[in-house]
């Protein structure tokens, strides 16, 4: 019986990391919405760029259920830019598009209103970007 247990609990803590899995699939409907980013990382050469925490500046990423989405920033002067395209997602790869250019980010994280995203293969790479967003609606 002690064995079981045993072997019952293991396997648990082992599923519980499964969902950590980089090549591990989200579900496109969790992506609808509209997205805030709150904070920015990049690195360049290995070197952190920029890490902070938007304050006056703004940047909304609305994702629609018709393969849509639209990007809004608001600078600390605030002025506005827009960006908007298409998205596809496969697995955790998210592809945005204008139609004239492509970015390919990687989801790490999609869930309770919280979505982190990466661009890059790590932060000791030639251009490496972590940026984490809250769901606005």
């Amino acid at each position: 019986m002690k064995n079981f247990l045993f072997a019952a609990l293991v396997a648990a803590f082992a599923l519980s990391f499964s969902s950590c899995d980089e090549s591990a699939g989200f579900e496109s409907n969790d992506l609808i919405g509209t997205w805030n980013m709150h904070h920015k990382y990049h690195w360049e050469e290995g070197e952190l760029v920029d890490d902070y925490v938007l304050h006056k500046e703004r940047m909304a990423l609305t994702i629609k259920i018709d393969g849509s989405w639209a990007e809004e920033n608001y600078s600390e002067d605030m002025v506005h830019t827009t960006l908007s395209g298409t998205w596809e997602l496969s697995g955790n790869r998210l592809r945005l598009s204008t139609g004239e250019e492509d970015e390919v980010w990687t989801i790490r994280e999609l869930g309770f209103g919280r979505l982190v995203m990466t661009q890059g293969s790590d932060p000791s790479g030639a251009d490496y970007r972590r940026n984490t967003f809250t769901k606005a609606r």
